[in-house]
């Protein structure tokens, strides 16, 4: 479930933002057409295994480019600073629980830098995201 995209980040410091988190999820890429068709990510912002807030679940389609907004109702600058989100994605297509794969992965970086543009990360497959306080699904 791998592709190479060239990351391009730039950092803010996220006791300076105050509007919702909100993240753009482009592409969900290296996946069996059959697996993908029906399925859907379901997004968790979560800090030291606990949810922060509610569970969001976006529609994903078999296309490459899918191109959803996921936002959280919860402020960058009231989020602790080990804030991780964690994405899993299920199909129906495949036996119960339906897990196709997952990732986790932390917000903020050095100083409590929120990391902005576009980054690449591995969905493992067959795991559901990691919420603990040190993730397996990094």
């Amino acid at each position: 479930l791998n592709d190479v995209i060239p990351k391009r980040v730039s950092f803010l410091p996220s006791n300076e933002i105050t509007t919702s988190v909100q993240l753009k999820i482009r592409r969900i890429a290296g996946c069996d057409a059959d697996l993908c068709d029906g399925s859907y990510a379901v997004c968790e912002l979560c800090a030291w295994g606990v949810r922060l807030c509610p569970a969001t679940t976006v529609p994903h389609c078999s296309t490459i480019e899918t191109d959803f907004w996921v936002t959280f109702p919860i402020a960058y600058k009231e989020l602790p600073i080990d804030s991780l989100v964690c994405i899993t994605v299920y199909s129906p297509q495949l036996p119960a629980p339906h897990i196709l794969g997952g990732t986790s992965f932390f917000l903020f970086k050095a100083q409590g830098k929120l990391e902005m543009g576009t980054v690449r990360y591995i969905v493992h497959a067959g795991a559901k995201a990691d919420t603990s306080i040190t993730p397996s699904t990094l």
